[in-house]
């Protein structure tokens, strides 16, 4: 290992520590951190790592493990209360000197391999530092550098990388730490500092040991399902009048910081605004599994280590429909919720159920509750009380209340200053604040002697914070630090970054040391019992005028003790004198000098400071959520008074008197210290002499195949219960508790058969053909047409443009692909578009396209049906004419003939060519459809195919009047001319037009 001795750091950003793992990203600090020593091996206990294992050297260690909170809401000695987090997994660790000095950050990481110890381990060797100046710092943790507890200890962070799992595919942040207690950790006031250490094991004075730090895995989104429902319950203060399958409890943002019970977090709610509040407007949100998926959820929570719960939930649920519903509740402004399940069968005693808690735009935050992990479990499955709150022994497993979450407010904040050293004193330093947060935060400047410059308060934004940029004061000497500090929401320190500026001075007039001797501070006693004396420091500013003043005064509280620790009523106030080293080498002290003072004092904690006068809070009552119940006398928290209650009737007296500890000390009470308050409930309405049930129904589902919903009908006075036996449901309908003893008469069908089963799905064709799109012309010469495509059952349609040709291609929708279908005819069509050209002038010809000859020759040849039907186009100058069957083109025979078969219908197209013009009236489309001769033989198996073609025979009839298409006789008979001629005899014709 390195260690940083005799080099200046510059304040800048430099590189993490660097494990022999892999490297990490560069982090803002202000100076050269050694290398940190990977965690030693040779270990003896299972525990954690011992701080004097071997390999822990040269420097201070600091050693402890890490693990996922699942059965408990802190991390606890027991190896196999929670699973240890993976190996690899980077530790920080950042530590703050007595003279407001950052350090660089170190990291490590977690390992599975240090033999003797738990998996999740880590270890830090934190060697020396050198800070901007010259001067080393060293870590000593638990050290006091003076006798005053409150000020002189070093400070310390420490935390893991919020990181993804592989498994759930959710965030892991910090929950708590196993030094300060629950709560995320973070840089604190020194004034906490000294009681972290007073937990049995944490340090020994040159290191620590048995450090836990317990992380919380976000929800997973397989843990719950679409859509969520919304619960229908209310939560009700007694157990008889709670609805069946629910869970309630209360929920709170933990903003007073965190206060723990046997089983949990508690409330500290009061009126002031460090008190933790609830959070109107949030919700639970709530998953249960199906019946057939609860023995599987239950095995793994009890049969299967802890750390293979997780990755064997999510196998459970990977692929399957295990999770029966999501429901939520919203939380009231008094912090109350319930969510209720649809049956008994998926309630399941509250076996496998999984919640946490959202803000109104859906975040999540951290919260202490039995719900940490993403697993299905219930409350005591271990046989501990892992949950925030008690499960009351009410004999009904159908209900779970008070069951609590605590919300942590924040999580991964982290600060950082833009610049590291500032020459001048006009420069602006602006922090940057990262991480999460639901309170407004602050951010608290001081000097390298601890003295507070500004503060920047009520801070909601994140990122660069120009409103609380800082600048170097306009009395600044040389070589002063000053150090941003961000406190969260609740109060409590998250971290701190320093910066020196400015580092130039002028020292032409100091042409020799001067010999200096700190001057004598003076001591006044103070007169007021319980309040300590009045340090009085040497007002001088140095040697001569406007020079600046070598020397710094610490004022420190102590007491004598006696061998055994105990005060033996003495009390002492101490003065320090230190000359700045920035000065050293401006002045010379003689050896002589005199450099601490003791002066006697009272003890500041003889007697406490009490007001003139006091006055008792009142109580209130809280009135009961329903009728005919009497509500709850509350009684207020009180620093000097004790309340007793006296109940006669609905009427209830409340005393107050002051507490025993107040009685002597000449305390003027003022104002009542007498109510009567009434606690009568409100009178409940008049009920009917009987009831009848509403009648439950079913919703049918939108799709075949697909079983129907029984809807319950909403009832004041009843209950409903179901039971399914194959597509029927038995509802059985009972009366609520609250109306069983109020001899209700219950009139009409209390139970009810409901077939939920679904409508058959039609059977499907052997095969299916895709109807052919057409082109739409425009009105207009000169625009493109329109490709039409047509209305299809089974296929979808897609069209790529090329010039004025357009490909459409058909394939089958998704929901037949599966189906076995056969595609028979064509997929693929290429369709021209191009407009018609406009007249270029008065010489451009106007043409009208000849309407075609359609002929049937089935009645003249009733027996052989050796005449096919045909089609017959008429030339006209400037059109070319095509003829298709089905989408494929006809060619036609050497008569000029275009033959096709019975049945089938044929289409005839004119297209203009260029250089000439269409008149505005005419045709350019016939379609005529050919009957089946009634004659000839017909097919004796029915089609197998589906011809979705429109226009054909099935569509048009096979009538034998001729269409009116709006031309003139003569063309017929000229056509029936030209058939005679061809030794044809038409005895029957059709023509229709589209």
């Amino acid at each position: 290992m390195r260690k940083a001795e005799g080099r200046k750091a510059v304040f800048a950003y430099v590189t993490a520590a660097v494990l022999a793992l892999g490297a990490l990203a560069a982090v803002p600090v202000n100076a050269v951190a050694a290398d940190p020593v990977p965690a030693p091996s040779g270990l003896s206990t299972a525990d954690a790592i011992p701080a004097t294992a071997d390999g822990v050297s040269e420097g201070t260690s600091v050693t402890g493990w890490t693990a996922l909170l699942t059965e408990t809401i802190q991390v606890t000695e027991r190896p196999d209360a929670n699973p240890s987090l993976p190996a690899g997994i980077n530790i920080y660790f950042h530590w703050r000197d007595i003279d407001g000095q950052v350090s660089p950050i170190y990291v490590t990481q977690t390992s599975n391999d240090i033999e003797g110890a738990r998996d999740g381990s880590f270890a830090f060797t934190i060697p020396s530092w050198v800070d901007a100046f010259g001067k080393e710092h060293v870590f000593r943790p638990g050290h006091n550098f003076s006798s005053d507890d409150s000020k002189l200890y070093q400070d310390f962070k420490i935390w893991f990388e919020s990181y993804t799992d592989e498994v759930t595919g959710s965030k892991v942040i910090l929950m708590n730490d196993g030094v300060s207690g629950m709560g995320n950790p973070g840089l604190p006031d020194s004034s906490l500092f000294s009681y972290r250490f007073n937990l049995g094991g944490i340090s020994d004075g040159e290191s620590m040991s048995n450090i836990r730090l317990g992380a919380y895995q976000m929800p997973a989104s397989y843990m719950t399902t679409e859509p969520r429902l919304k619960t229908t319950s209310v939560y009700t203060s007694r157990l008889r009048k709670q609805e069946p399958y629910s869970v309630q409890g209360r929920v709170w943002i933990e903003r007073a910081g965190s206060n723990a019970q046997i089983g949990g977090p508690a409330m500290q709610i009061g009126e002031d605004n460090g008190k933790d509040f609830f959070p109107e407007g949030y919700k639970v949100v709530a998953s249960v599994l199906k019946p057939d998926c609860q023995a599987q959820a239950m095995a793994i929570t009890e049969t299967k280590p802890k750390e293979e719960w997780i990755s064997a939930t999510k196998e459970l649920l990977d692929g399957s429909d295990c999770v029966a519903e999501t429901v939520y509740s919203p939380v009231d402004k008094t912090g109350k919720y319930s969510v209720k399940f649809s049956s008994a069968e998926v309630y399941n005693e509250g076996k496998t159920i999984y919640a946490f808690v959202e803000d109104p735009n859906g975040n999540i935050f951290p919260s202490y509750s039995a719900y940490a992990d993403n697993v299905f479990s219930h409350p005591n499955q271990t046989g501990l009380l892992v949950e925030p709150g008690t499960v009351p022994p009410n004999g009904n497993k159908q209900k779970i209340t008070a069951f609590d979450f605590a919300v942590v407010p924040y999580y991964d904040l982290k600060i950082s200053l833009d610049k590291q050293v500032v020459n001048d004193k006009v420069t602006k330093v602006i922090p940057r604040i990262e991480g999460r947060s639901l309170l407004a935060n602050s951010i608290l400047w001081k000097d390298g002697s601890g003295n507070e410059i500004s503060k920047c308060e009520n801070i909601t934004s994140f990122g660069l914070i120009e409103e609380c940029a800082f600048t170097v004061p306009t009395d600044a000497i040389t070589g002063s630090t000053y150090t941003a500090t961000l406190y969260n929401g609740t109060g409590y320190t998250e971290e701190a970054d320093n910066f020196a500026g400015p580092n130039k001075i002028d020292t032409a007039s100091f042409a020799y040391k001067q010999i200096v001797s700190p001057l004598a501070p003076k001591f006044e006693k103070s007169d007021k019992c319980g309040v300590p004396g009045k340090v009085i420091k040497p007002e001088t500013t140095g040697p001569n005028p406007g020079e600046p003043n070598p020397f710094t005064y610490k004022v420190s509280y102590n007491k004598d003790l006696d061998d055994n620790g105990q005060v033996t009523g003495s009390a002492y106030i101490t003065v320090k004198a230190q000359i700045v080293d920035e000065y050293k080498h401006l002045f010379e002290v003689p050896s002589d000098a005199v450099f601490e003072w003791k002066f006697e004092d009272v003890d500041p904690e003889a007697c406490p400071l009490l007001p003139a006068s006091v006055k008792a809070l009142a109580p209130s009552v809280e009135a009961a959520s329903q009728c005919g119940v009497e509500g709850t006398v509350v009684i207020p928290d009180s620093t000097y008074f004790d309340y007793q209650q006296v109940k006669d009737g609905s009427i209830v007296k409340v005393t107050a008197s002051l507490k025993d500890e107040f009685k002597g000390d000449n305390l003027k009470v003022v104002g009542d210290t007498e109510w009567e308050l009434s606690v009568a409930g409100r009178l409940c309405p008049l009920l009917p002499a009987s009831v009848k049930a509403l009648v439950p129904s079913v919703e049918a589902a939108s799709q075949c195949g697909v079983e129907g919903t029984v809807v319950i009908p909403d009832s004041t006075y009843f209950d409903y219960q179901q039971v399914k036996d194959g597509s029927i449901v038995k509802v059985t309908a009972s009366l609520k508790d609250e109306f069983k003893g109020d001899n209700l008469k219950v009139v009409g069908d209390t139970e009810w058969e409901l077939s939920v089963a679904g409508r058959l799905c039609p059977l499907l064709p052997a095969s299916v053909k895709a109807l052919v799109p057409s082109v739409e012309a425009a009105s207009q010469c000169g625009v493109e047409g329109t490709v039409v495509i047509p209305d299809s059952t089974y296929f979808d349609y897609q069209q790529v443009k090329d010039g004025s040709i357009v490909k459409v291609t058909a394939s089958l929708k998704d929901e037949f692909k599966g189906d076995n279908l056969k595609v028979v005819g064509d997929t693929e069509w290429e369709l021209s578009v191009a407009g018609r050209l406009c007249p270029l002038g008065p010489s451009t010809p106007v043409v009208r396209p000849n309407d075609p000859i359609f002929v049937n020759p089935s009645a003249s040849d009733p027996f052989s049906c050796t005449v096919q039907p045909y089609a017959e186009v008429v030339e006209t100058e400037g059109v070319v004419y095509s003829v298709t069957v089905d989408g494929e083109e006809l060619t036609a025979n050497s008569d000029g003939r275009f033959v096709y078969d019975y049945g089938q219908t044929v289409i005839v197209r004119a297209k203009v060519l260029d250089g000439y013009v269409l008149a505005d009236d005419a045709q350019t489309e016939w379609t005529w459809s050919a009957d089946l001769s009634t004659n000839c033989e017909t097919p004796t198996e029915p089609p197998t195919s589906v011809d979705e073609v429109t226009g054909g025979p099935s569509s048009q009839g096979s009538g034998s009047s001729l269409a009116n298409t709006g031309a003139d006789v003569l063309p017929l008979v000229l056509a029936g001319i030209s058939l005679l001629a061809g030794g044809v005899i038409l005895t029957s014709a059709k023509r229709r037009k589209n």
